[in-house]
């Protein structure tokens, strides 16, 4: 392919331009052109997602707030005293829950002594009416041996779970079930 092209005053240059090097400028160009418009109907076809409020409720907020504190704390001690202030602070409706998290997070942190007194102070704190306090104490007693005491524990737990939860939650009894089957076969 010949081009003329004037230098301005002057008899016009030929220049050839090859036919690869056309195929390869437009094959680029195309393919600019295509990605650009690939992105600007993602873009447009992005739906907004509406903003979800996630700020917890009043209740909900010490709860967590704890929970996220201790895990980040990077001392256990100090976790500990982030979940009794936390504790201290409590409406009675979070209470329980609190005393769970701590002996969980005691549990977590390989000191069953402390899971313990926890996981008894969420039991005593219940008036027999946490399945997770007695789940969590029946971790506790397994971990250290007590089955007898777990089997207890796990049943109270299964119990109080059957007496107020929807039968249709099954999983959760499940987990009950397997883990009064596991301690019931170290006795």
């Amino acid at each position: 392919m010949v081009n003329k092209v004037s230098r301005g005053e002057g008899a016009p240059i030929k220049t050839k331009i090859s036919k690869k090097r056309l195929i390869v400028g437009i094959s680029i160009v195309v393919i600019i052109v295509a990605v650009c418009a690939v992105v600007f109907f993602l873009m447009k076809g992005q739906k907004q997602e509406p903003q979800v409020d996630v700020t917890p409720t009043a209740t909900q907020s010490p709860l967590i707030t704890a929970e996220i504190a201790a895990a980040t704390a990077g001392d256990t001690e100090k976790g500990y005293e982030i979940y009794d202030e936390a504790i201290n602070k409590a409406s009675d409706d979070i209470v329980v829950p609190l005393y769970v998290k701590k002996a969980a997070y005691a549990f977590d942190n390989d000191d069953l002594d402390s899971a313990l007194i926890a996981a008894q102070e969420a039991v005593t704190k219940s008036k027999d009416e946490s399945n997770q306090a007695y789940s969590v104490l029946g971790r506790v007693y397994a971990a250290k041996g007590e089955y007898q005491k777990s089997l207890e524990s796990f049943q109270k737990a299964l119990e109080i779970f059957n007496a107020k939860e929807n039968y249709s939650n099954t999983s959760s009894r499940a987990y009950y079930e397997r883990k009064i089957d596991e301690v019931k076969a170290k006795i």
